[in-house]
């Protein structure tokens, strides 16, 4: 397994180097064009959720852990003490993670909130509609999970645009 460890200032606009790290990755392990697309997404979505829209004081430390055909994506922010991550993932952030990555979860925490996502690159298009999507939410926390079920086949399925005999 090789990791990648990156440590950035927590602002909105380093998340682009969060993000070009991963795509570098996700080409790396063979992804097409969208699953790199998905996974950009993916980690915008928890880092940005991290950093907040006008940044924090401190920092975002990912990990970035790739093994045969996936990749682990694991953040963490330390923040001054008075600063929080927001109260929990919107339903449209949900909905767009639950799309583009195969699992993710968020722990808010105080100080220290967290995330980790994983992708997998889908067997070469034997790809099929996953049934075993969840989402859940602790009433006792704001930790979040969703998860796509893994299988012998894709957990994605990806789209071909044909060109028309008309």
């Amino acid at each position: 397994m090789d990791s990648v460890t990156v440590r950035i200032p927590a602002s909105p606009q380093y998340v682009s180097v969060v993000r070009l790290i991963a795509a570098s990755l996700g080409a790396r392990l063979g992804f097409t064009i969208d699953e790199i697309e998905d996974l950009k997404i993916g980690v915008d979505e928890l880092a940005g959720y991290l950093t907040g829209r006008d940044g924090r004081d401190g920092t975002l430390e990912i990990r970035f852990a790739i093994s045969g055909d996936s990749i682990e994506i694991a953040g963490g922010g330390d923040f001054e003490s008075r600063q929080r991550a927001g109260p929990e993932l919107s339903d449209f952030s949900r909905r767009i993670l639950e799309t583009v990555v195969d699992s993710a979860a968020l722990d808010p925490g105080d100080r220290s909130p967290s995330f980790r996502l994983s992708g997998r690159r889908p067997r070469r298009r034997e790809a099929s509609i996953a049934s075993g999507s969840s989402i859940s939410t602790s009433a006792s926390s704001s930790s979040w999970r969703a998860d796509s079920a893994i299988g012998a086949s894709c957990s994605r399925t990806s789209f071909r645009s044909e060109p028309s005999a008309y």
